[in-house]
């Protein structure tokens, strides 16, 4: 209880750093370094909080990172990944749609919205969202399970089987 009341606090210190305005450009160049190195002071607290189950705390942290830089991808992915261990699947698609949409070259953010949309069976927004990555990324392993695990979905065993042994073969490459 009592770490989580210093989260709140250093986050609500965040708040009113970054809300306070500058009061020249040198200063505010100044200002938004040291804004951009406590967000990332945040994030990293945020995950070790996430590591140590602590996910409300991890909340509130990522949060303050998405406050301070509302395009971080990171931020995004995290608080998704914490709020589905939370068990808030509709938070975790909402945050992470937020996210692909603030960063869209995030190819992890689209994956892992990916695979909560195959799970809701929204096979056309999953596919657009592997193909996304795979336009960009055509040896993305994680990208062709999922294309595989998509055209399992649609009954296209043959294609899926395809898929799996293309992402097996990158992941084993990638390994050795």
């Amino acid at each position: 209880m009592k770490h989580t009341l210093v989260t709140c606090f250093i986050a609500l210190l965040l708040l009113i750093n970054v809300s306070t305005p500058a009061i020249s450009a040198d200063s505010n160049k100044a200002d938004r370094r040291k804004t951009i190195k406590l967000c990332r002071q945040y994030l990293k607290t945020a995950v070790k909080h996430l590591d140590n189950g602590d996910y409300k705390s991890a909340v509130i942290l990522l949060d303050s990172v998405l406050i301070c830089d509302s395009k971080n991808p990171d931020g995004y992915y995290y608080l998704g990944k914490t709020y589905l261990l939370l068990g808030d699947t509709t938070q975790a698609v909402e945050k992470l749609s937020t996210g692909v949409t603030k960063a869209p070259m995030s190819s992890r953010l689209k994956l892992l919205l990916a695979r909560l949309r195959l799970n809701d069976n929204r096979l056309d927004e999953s596919q657009a969202l592997i193909d996304q990555v795979l336009a960009i990324k055509p040896h993305n392993a994680e990208a062709l399970f999922l294309k595989g695990m998509l055209l399992t979905a649609q009954a296209d065993t043959a294609s899926a089987v395809e898929q799996y042994r293309k992402a097996l073969e990158i992941w084993r490459e990638r390994t050795k």
